[in-house]
């Protein structure tokens, strides 16, 4: 709806900034900020343009409007602009010689200002956006500095293909290099919340590589690293430093945006807000796994497009079914979901597809279509340590142990601190369960249930595991974990809640039994 209609306008978000057109405001948080009429319509047409060129004639019409001016008047707004903005480096609007000026940062609509003053939020939620600046060449030798380029660039293409966060473009970012940079100017600049510096050094031989991940509102860090190699084989370093980069950022960033989420007032929610507010609870307890299931159906209620929340929700209720917590009526609209997702839009979304592929498999026992969709999301996305960890759960219900086992050691060791990691143990677990490795399986589950334990699953491939390999005391003595878990569950339930098939869910069943689950 545009600004003016039904007494309802947007409100469009670059940065630290919020611009109000209908109201004539421009805040920072909720603060005001003193801006004159003739620099406010200035804004407004450069964001209006959303990066395209906007000609000084066209300027002059819109912010005089029909008042013959000199061209040095604008070049005074724009000047001024740039001081409240603080873009004096003119990074944020640029200057395009003999034409006019472009607006370069990233702008999004955060929601709509109703009557009375209460924001409404917009159907989509915004989603964060990086930047990736040159990295500093600290060489001692400028003509090295491409390689400090070329991992800028890797780095700028591979985050480009993890779809849920946005990455500015190569030459926004590289108009930082060879420039001291303050990663709070840079953020406002850009209009991005999120940048990745970082650094090339040698010494002797030796090449170390520094990388660090920084959120810009308050200039804190999130996350950082540094990588050692030698200088001749700088190419591959540079290909590992991407491949951990790429896998480190997504945990990382998906924290700092889940606090962000959860530091804002809960009126102003909208369907990105409430997709990430849902994330930390979904693998919890009862209680809180249905406060993630609320918020996520609330997520889709007021975006029924968001591939991100419907992704989530498919594998939120493939959670509730293993810990036997879902209804037939949640098991069929997760299957629903998920074929919606892998249809249509969601089928460019690594992450969003990957859930859908465990949700096809797991619970609508379609192996083809679920194994499909989970390579694909790897293809997409293949230093997404999540994809390739739900892609393996798939491998292993068709049979492809070797590669479960392949792709949940990677994942690992892409996000090797990840917090949901007993799902990681408890998937390597059941790789090895379905290879007949029961020593492996049960070594890698038991870890699973230090690292959480109200984990319904690895407790039962625990049992089989330890019965199958004739330690049936052991075996018996893991049933009580189970049944403090979930009271009352039998052999019937376990049937139930595995897609294990064939010979494989036969020596599943068997193993529980012999274990003594009760039948």
């Amino acid at each position: 709806m545009a600004a003016g209609e039904a007494g309802v306008e947007p409100i469009l978000c670059f940065g630290r900034w919020r611009l109000l057109p209908g109201s004539r405001k421009l805040l920072t948080g909720d603060v005001a900020v003193p801006l004159g009429n003739r620099a406010f319509d200035l804004l407004l047409a450069l964001v209006d343009a959303r990066g395209a060129v906007v000609t000084k004639d066209e300027l002059l019409r819109r912010v005089w409007r029909g008042v013959v001016v000199e061209e040095a008047n604008l070049q005074v707004q724009v000047s001024m602009l740039r001081k409240v903005l603080g873009d004096e480096a003119q990074v944020l609007i640029v200057t395009v010689p003999g034409h006019g000026y472009r607006f370069t940062g990233a702008v999004s609509e955060e929601g709509h200002l109703a009557p009375g003053g209460a924001v409404t939020p917009a159907p989509r939620g915004t989603r964060p956006v990086v930047a990736v600046l040159p990295f500093a060449n600290l060489t001692g030798d400028p003509g090295q500095s491409y390689y400090a380029d070329g991992i800028a660039d890797d780095l700028t293409t591979a985050l480009s293909h993890l779809r849920w966060f946005s990455v500015i473009s190569r030459n926004s970012s590289f108009t930082y290099k060879d420039r001291p940079v303050d990663v709070r100017i840079a953020g406002r600049e850009l209009g991005v919340g999120y940048v990745l510096e970082g650094s090339v050094r040698a010494f002797g031989g030796q090449v170390r590589i520094a990388v660090q991940l920084c959120e810009t509102e308050a200039g804190r860090h999130i996350w950082a690293e540094r990588f050692d190699g030698q200088l001749g084989e700088i190419f591959a370093l540079q290909d590992r430093i991407t491949e951990a980069v790429a896998g480190a950022i997504v945990p990382n960033l998906h924290r700092a945006e889940v606090e962000r989420a959860r530091a804002k007032p809960t009126e102003s929610l909208g369907a990105y807000d409430l997709y990430l507010r849902a994330l930390p609870y979904r693998f919890a307890g009862r209680k809180d796994n249905d406060e993630a299931l609320r918020l996520l159906l609330r997520a889709i209620e007021l975006d029924p497009t968001f591939s991100a929340a419907k992704g989530a929700l498919a594998g939120q209720l493939v959670l509730r079914a293993t810990q036997g917590w879902a209804s037939a009526v949640e098991v069929e609209e997760a299957v629903g979901c998920a074929r919606d997702l892998v249809r249509e839009g969601g089928a460019d979304d690594p992450t969003s597809l990957a859930w859908a592929a465990h949700a096809l498999t797991f619970l609508g026992r379609d192996y083809e279509a679920g194994a499909a969709a989970a390579d694909r999301a790897v293809l997409l996305a293949p230093n997404s340590g999540f994809c390739l960890y739900l892609g393996a759960w798939n491998r292993l219900y068709v049979g492809d142990w070797q590669t479960a086992v392949s792709w949940t050691e990677r994942a690992m060791r892409l996000s090797p601190v990840d917090p949901e990691m007993a799902f990681f143990t408890t998937c390597l677990g059941a790789a090895y369960f379905v290879g007949e490795r029961y020593e492996a399986s049960a070594a890698w589950v038991h870890r699973a249930i230090t690292q959480n334990r109200d984990y319904l699953v690895p407790y039962r491939l625990l049992a089989t595991s330890l019965a199958l390999l004739g330690r049936l005391e052991e075996a018996r003595a893991a049933l009580p974990g189970l049944l403090a878990v979930a009271p009352g569950y039998t052999l019937a339930d376990a049937a139930a809640h595995t897609a294990f098939r064939g010979t494989v869910r036969e020596r599943y069943l068997a193993g529980l039994r012999l274990a003594g689950l009760s039948e």
